[in-house]
């Protein structure tokens, strides 16, 4: 189940007795316990009919979903990041997934109990358990189309919109997380005051570009050959407290990237198959980083980011400091760089 299904499952009623939350989405699991409870808890009996437990045993579980409700038809019962399902393995306790399966093939009509897991499940083997009973509830990472869709609909109580290109240059510079994006949103909604339209130059104007973004920029001037005025945006960057670590890490990331693409051109194979391996969140992702491997041969890209991971693999062991090791990469980036374009000349 999705979360747009699970969301009308709430509104419509129709829900079962627990369910498993599962994905990257952490606005919408924390969205769906907050219609859930809407929902089933009457006011002011929400301290009666709720219990929230973090890192319960699962006998703590069961005896808070089987406890019956005050005055209303349901209590909610939320497990948050119940251990077993975080650690990894891909069995169980055999008695614990025993009991799970039991009960959760047992429906019980006074409760409806949420295990709300931070990030993706790990156990394979408790989570087909949770399959098994239809009572998994996936919350992936949205689209930009659904992002503009979203926004539109938080915006709308305060009267306000904003536009698709908008949220191009919101997601390009913050990402696509969404308690991150509410966030953000409040304050574009302030900076336009009575506006109705929130726009791109609303967007540009007040919300920084990400790490990620400025090293963007940094990699787009070590790429031409243009090392002073990297150092500059380096020396601006390290001034804003960023940390040169995060800074290597992304460094090394975009040319992994760079590296992978560039290599798939290369062999005639369609990019399409790299949005997942390289971690994009869609296929228009890939346009940018397809024009930048062009500047490059693949094998030159693979030689650098190998050169990068031993980097990092020093500050790691010690014999390198982590902003000599920025230096150094950019250095070799760069003069690589340069190097290509001396003979292009």
């Amino acid at each position: 189940m999705d979360t747009t299904e699970f969301l009308k499952a709430i509104d419509s009623g129709a829900l079962g007795h627990a369910y498993c939350f599962t994905g990257s989405e952490e606005w919408y699991k924390h969205e769906a316990v907050r219609r859930l409870r809407e929902k089933l808890l009457p006011a002011g009996l929400e301290g009666f009919n709720e219990a929230t437990l973090d890192h319960p045993t699962l006998r703590e579980v069961l005896d808070a979903a089987d406890t019956l409700p005050v005055m209303c038809d349901k209590r909610l019962v939320v497990a948050r990041d119940w251990p077993p399902l975080a650690q990894g393995r891909d069995k169980a306790d055999e008695a614990e997934l025993e009991a799970l399966s039991s009960w959760l093939s047992e429906p019980i009509d006074t409760s409806v109990t949420i295990f709300f897991n931070h990030g993706s499940v790990s156990n394979k083997a408790l989570l087909k358990a949770f399959e098994a009973a239809g009572a998994v509830v996936t919350f992936d990472e949205l689209s930009d189309r659904e992002i503009a869709v979203w926004a539109n609909r938080r915006l709308k109580p305060d009267g306000k919109k904003i536009d698709t290109d908008a949220v191009f240059a919101l997601t390009e510079r913050i990402g696509s997380d969404l308690t991150r994006l509410s966030i953000e949103l409040d304050k574009l909604t302030a900076f336009v005051g009575d506006r109705p339209q929130i726009e791109r130059r609303d967007v540009e104007a007040i919300v920084p570009l990400s790490l990620e973004q400025r090293v963007y920029t940094l990699t787009g001037y070590l790429l031409e050959g243009d090392i002073a005025q990297a150092n500059v945006l380096l020396d601006s960057l390290i001034a804003n407290g960023e940390d040169p670590m995060g800074i290597l890490a992304f460094l090394t990331g975009q040319v992994r990237q760079l590296c992978h693409v560039r290599l798939a051109l290369d062999a005639n194979r369609p990019l399409k198959e790299l949005v997942k391996p390289l971690g994009l969140r869609n296929e228009k992702a890939l346009f940018p980083i397809s024009k930048r491997s062009r500047m490059l041969p693949g094998r030159v890209f693979r030689d650098l980011y190998l050169r990068l991971v031993n980097m990092d693999y020093g500050v790691k062991s010690g014999t390198m400091r982590d902003i000599e090791a920025v230096s150094m990469a950019m250095l070799a980036i760069g003069n690589t760089a340069r190097q290509k374009n001396d003979r292009r000349a």
